[in-house]
């Protein structure tokens, strides 16, 4: 009854019609039905009953689209959701002030960068466990399978997506996650390599905005993506990540470099000035690529150590002069890959062994 009076105060008209009507149909079956009795009349009682199943079923109707409208208006809005719409609001309230001056073209070119990105931002929505267990389905995904997050990938127009990978038939499988779900497949023959690229310029406004919303989605992939670093260029303050290259075109985030490394075990490669050095030694270059995937997350620190600590033990046991081996020591202290305790613990571990 409260619905009724609330929907005839502040219902539009098609509300009030339907609570008219229904109100209408429901006096006529009733009355329909009671004179039936009084003039003993078949038809009027058929014709009452029909009206009053008529009334049912509108009343049936308007009572679950309420309860619908209000489970709608009532849902609140969680803080990341609030949060991300705030900060996209004052972003574009900035971008069309600064916008007043500039060209049309550039306008234009705005308006649909903006609206990319909106659309990005709802790739990850309507992915849900009974989705994501269709999707692994359907495209037979195997149980070791990783999540990574391939960053760019021009050959196959993938850009800023979460994937999943693995190896079935010596071809590397990756199902990429964006608005719809696809699968691309590749030789494992092309992934040989692992090529570092540091310092790639971002525009912060359009990096992965489909993780500004929390979903199913974006918390199992959200470890993955880039750290960010802030520097300068030219004088500018500039943010950059750090990508690196698997194969021929395709960038992975940093925190994904591990997975492939483990997975694939491809060469990690470096183009430098300190490894196209020719005067420095292999093992300087080795551990300085260490140093590189310790300060990407893609190793720990224990691990780096082990890895560093196996390489200087191994080199201690050569022929190797003790000059040189003190240099190389030196060498590595001044790159901060060692500290000044393990330079002096690898001398005396290396004075121990040769009496």
């Amino acid at each position: 009854m409260k619905k009724v009076l609330e929907g005839l105060k502040n219902g539009d008209w098609k509300t009030r019609l339907y609570i008219i009507g229904t109100t209408v149909l429901m006096l006529a079956g009733l009355g329909g039905i009671v004179v039936s009795f009084i003039v003993n009349s078949m038809w009027l009682f058929l014709a009452g009953v029909a009206a009053g199943i008529a009334a049912i079923v509108i009343v049936q109707k308007f009572s679950i689209v309420t309860e619908e409208l209000d489970a709608e208006e009532l849902m609140p809005e969680t803080e990341a959701e609030s949060e991300t719409e705030a900060e996209t609001a004052a972003e574009f309230e900035t971008e069309s002030e600064t916008e007043t001056d500039a060209e049309p073209e550039a306008e234009i070119t705005e308006k649909d960068d903006r609206h990319r990105i909106e659309e990005r931002k709802k790739t990850l929505e309507s992915y849900d466990e009974k989705k994501l267990k269709q999707v692994f389905y359907k495209y037979k995904v195997k149980r070791d399978h990783k999540c990574i997050i391939i960053d760019s990938w021009k050959q196959h127009q993938v850009l800023q997506a979460p994937a999943y990978i693995w190896i079935s038939r010596k071809k590397v499988h990756f199902l990429i996650v964006e608005k719809e779900t696809r699968e691309i497949e590749v030789p494992r023959t092309e992934f040989t390599t692992l090529l570092y690229h540091p310092g790639i310029v971002c525009r912060t406004k359009e990096e992965y905005p489909q993780f500004r919303k929390e979903t199913m989605m974006s918390k199992i992939f959200f470890k993955y993506l880039p750290s960010y670093r802030s520097g300068n260029r030219n004088g500018r303050p500039v943010i950059y990540k750090n990508l690196f290259e698997l194969g021929n075109g395709l960038y992975l985030t940093n925190t994904s470099a591990r997975v492939v490394l483990d997975m694939l075990q491809p060469v990690f490669q470096v183009d430098d000035q300190v490894t196209r050095d020719g005067h420095c030694q292999e093992i300087v270059k080795d551990i300085y690529k260490l140093g590189i995937l310790l300060r990407n997350l893609v190793y720990t620190a224990k691990e780096y150590k082990d890895l560093v600590d196996d390489k200087i033990r191994t080199l201690a046991n050569t022929g190797i002069s003790e000059t040189e081996y003190t240099e190389i020591l030196q060498l590595l202290f001044r790159m901060n890959l060692i500290t000044a305790e393990y330079m002096e613990y690898y001398k005396r571990y290396r004075a121990e062994r040769q009496r």
